[in-house]
């Protein structure tokens, strides 16, 4: 993976988690709605006696069109949902693979990386905040700016 692919993954690492998380509460609803309609589609025939004494199972025209366009409804659901599976294994995948890089750093580098990319904070912010609510120091530019570079190389290696 090259290094703009890493800094691009990065800078979308929070909003894949967002779409995630709510690819996955999208996918629990669709699900309900698919047993409520499953549910609902359960109809109980009343039988109908005839001339003759003959007990007939008789179902009428638009009894027969609610429940087609229910099982329609159920199918497209279905779709939906499979359709969602796929985006959201999709997305764990990413989430994975650069869980997986940022797991290879350490802290500090984790720290780092995350507040410049993710976070978006200038490298004067992380001098002064981040690297000294790790390490108890300060920072300028030009250090975090090699610390980053440093970090790139190392997550591109993987």
């Amino acid at each position: 993976m090259t290094k703009e692919k890493i800094v691009e993954e990065l800078s979308l690492y929070r909003e894949k988690q967002g779409k995630l998380a709510l690819k996955r509460l999208e996918k629990k609803r669709k699900c309900i709605e698919i047993k409520k309609r499953k549910r609902e589609l359960r109809i109980n025939i009343t039988q109908k006696y005839t001339e003759g004494g003959k007990s007939v199972n008789k179902i009428s025209s638009t009894v027969e069109n609610a429940v087609i366009e229910k099982d329609e409804k159920i199918q497209k659901l279905e779709e939906e949902v499979a359709t969602l599976d796929t985006d959201i294994a999709l997305l764990e995948i990413d989430i994975k693979q650069l869980d997986v890089r940022l797991g290879s750093l350490t802290y500090l580098e984790k720290e780092i990386i995350t507040a410049y990319y993710v976070d978006n904070m200038s490298m004067k912010d992380i001098g002064l905040h981040t690297y000294y609510k790790v390490k108890h120091q300060t920072r300028d530019r030009r250090t975090i700016k090699n610390i980053i570079e440093k970090i790139k190389i190392k997550m591109e290696k993987l």
